[in-house]
């Protein structure tokens, strides 16, 4: 066995163990004041013994009815189990303390209803608390494992958006570079650093949680002056951001694949022009971000285009990571592609 396994196994039973011993606790305080002299060792000995008429029937409810009736809305059989089980209790109680008092007192006879009744809807509170506790256990579990999903479904999004990313980008970036080289251009330099600032976001800093929003648009505006490289004047760029707060943070990635999108399915429209037009603002902690492309003449009269696996990826990633805070909106007309993304980043 794991020792790990071992000793979770012995926490649980150190904390059920504490748990019944604050019922007999409780149960003794509760009867002091009832108490004859000298009873109170009488009173603890006889509740240690009956204590299994109690956690018998709590464990049965509890790791087995529960599990298999209530939580599967098998609710009329749940309430069928917990009275044929108070049924049992009430007159497993009612032998005991007959049996108590002619041990202790030599009475023989029964004990009347009511008195055990009274003992037994206490029992059932004791039964309420520990299936309140076990839901509520079981409701942590599965939030904790819930949230492991989502990170470890966040992580691998990020991972397919890089690896989206890297080969044709990259490819085309060295490429162009190596032209600027071979000119002798004042960009080369420049341009090698924008590309080592972007492939250090995308190795360092894509993987956290939060980023500052100012990292976010600086890989934006390096993956836009790399692509340039490649369209020159050809390209006619529209660039409207705001300075933004280095308090501000966000997802990583987020921005990148709406830009990305542009140059993969944008292109010149009917006047011979490929514009791109991206606007980002921070007000009271909500991110609007509005990419706009042109469309080429091969776009407007083909297929309608579809969501491209990066963008769904990050429709998917905001899904987990601002669920019902934020608004995306995509417009797919015959000229251009437009997306709005609005995310409240409290």
């Amino acid at each position: 066995m794991n020792k790990d396994t071992g000793k979770g196994k012995l926490k649980v039973v150190l904390i059920h163990s504490l748990l019944w011993l604050l019922y007999v606790v409780s149960e003794y305080i509760a009867n002091l004041p009832h108490f004859r002299p000298n009873e109170s060792f009488t009173f603890i000995g006889s509740t240690l013994i009956s204590l299994p008429l109690l956690i018998i029937p709590t464990y049965f409810i509890v790791f087995f009815a529960v599990p298999r009736y209530l939580k599967r809305d098998r609710f009329a059989l749940f309430v069928l189990i917990i009275l044929i089980i108070g049924a049992l209790v009430l007159a497993g109680r009612m032998k005991w303390l007959e049996l108590i008092n002619y041990l202790n007192y030599d009475y023989i006879g029964s004990v009347p209803v009511s008195k055990v009744l009274k003992n037994t809807i206490r029992d059932y509170s004791v039964i309420a608390l520990a299936i309140c506790i076990y839901i509520i256990s079981d409701w942590r579990k599965k939030e904790n494992e819930n949230k492991r999903l989502m990170e470890a479904k966040a992580k691998s999004d990020i991972e397919l958006l890089k690896r989206q990313l890297r080969p044709h980008f990259l490819f085309n970036t060295l490429n162009n570079i190596y032209s600027l080289s071979l000119k002798n251009s004042d960009q080369t330099s420049r341009s090698i650093l924008k590309l080592s600032n972007l492939l250090e976001y995308l190795v360092y800093q894509a993987g956290e949680s939060q980023v500052a929003l100012i990292q976010e648009i600086n890989l934006v505006k390096n993956y836009i002056d790399l692509e340039v490289l490649r369209y020159g004047n050809e390209l006619n760029i529209q660039l409207d951001i705001e300075e933004v707060d280095q308090s501000v943070k966000t997802a990583p990635l987020i921005l990148l694949p709406f830009v990305k999108n542009c140059f993969k399915h944008g292109g010149k429209n009917k006047n011979g022009v490929f514009w791109i037009k991206v606007k980002i603002r921070v007000f009271e902690k909500v991110l609007t971000s509005i990419i706009n492309n042109s469309k080429s003449k091969s776009k407007r009269t083909g297929k309608p285009d579809t969501p491209g696996v990066g963008l769904t990826n990050v429709t998917e990633r905001l899904d987990l990571l601002y669920p019902g805070k934020y608004k995306l909106e995509i417009e797919n007309s015959a000229d251009f592609y437009s997306v709005k993304l609005e995310l409240n980043i409290k």
